[in-house]
């Protein structure tokens, strides 16, 4: 049987160094290896769709979506990983993973394997990831994931997701981020410090939502070091 060629949909580029130092440009597609491409598409559905078909058209058989989430529920602190088992739609609909293609990762039943739910927007507030935690009976949340499982469903090709909790259910997001970063997530510094001057009570908040960050990107490099390869097996 063919080995399956493994494309990884990614919003950000601090989430796709770990595969390569050099990556190619926003929107193409970097080819890790024989069997495995990496597209750093940006944030939000359209893009990661965007990523998804390119990658496809390129020859992946099977597409992963990588990154870091937000936390829903207490209990899943900065750096948990989940690999879970559906993605809710912000319409309320579950799209499964492919659950052949998890079940290669040696002690599955040691994951994380809830529900993640998709986000069209930024959860800022505690009260916000809450409301999503009981409306989509979800305990994590992010806005690329659901478009990636659309997308290979269509393509009738596998479809996984690992995630990494970067902040949780309990921090503060300031909305202003996105104005001053841009879809690939890197600062644009003279909006940044202006933010900063018009909202100085966020300024504390900012040290534990870059050690979320990092805690979650650590998690990923680990499971990308450590369990990767296990998804690029033979089928």
């Amino acid at each position: 049987m063919n080995q399956a060629t493994v494309g990884v949909v990614i919003a950000l580029h601090q989430e796709a160094r770990m595969f390569a130092r050099r990556m190619n440009g926003d929107g193409t597609i970097t080819r890790i290896d024989e069997h495995l491409l990496v597209c750093v598409g940006g944030v939000g559905a359209t893009r990661a769709r965007s990523a998804a078909q390119s990658l496809v058209a390129n020859g992946a058989s099977a597409l992963l979506s990588w990154g870091v989430c937000g936390g829903l529920v207490t209990g899943l602190e900065p750096g948990s990983l989940l690999v879970p088992g559906a993605i809710i739609d912000a319409d309320g609909t579950s799209l499964p993973v492919s659950g052949a293609w998890r079940a290669r990762l040696d002690n599955v039943s040691s994951l994380d394997v809830r529900a993640i739910a998709e986000t069209r927007s930024l959860l800022v507030t505690p009260a916000q990831k809450q409301a999503l935690a009981r409306s989509r009976h979800a305990v994590a949340a992010d806005m690329e994931s659901a478009a990636v499982a659309r997308l290979a469903h269509q393509a009738r090709v596998p479809f996984l997701a690992v995630r990494a909790v970067a902040d949780d259910c309990a921090m503060f997001v300031p909305a202003w981020l996105t104005s001053c970063t841009d879809a690939r997530g890197r600062i644009e510094l003279s909006s940044f410090g202006s933010e900063l001057l018009r909202h100085p009570r966020d300024v504390a908040r900012l040290p534990r939502l870059m050690r979320g960050f990092t805690a979650a990107l650590a998690a990923l490099r680990r499971f990308r070091e450590q369990r990767l390869q296990q998804l690029l097996l033979t089928s």
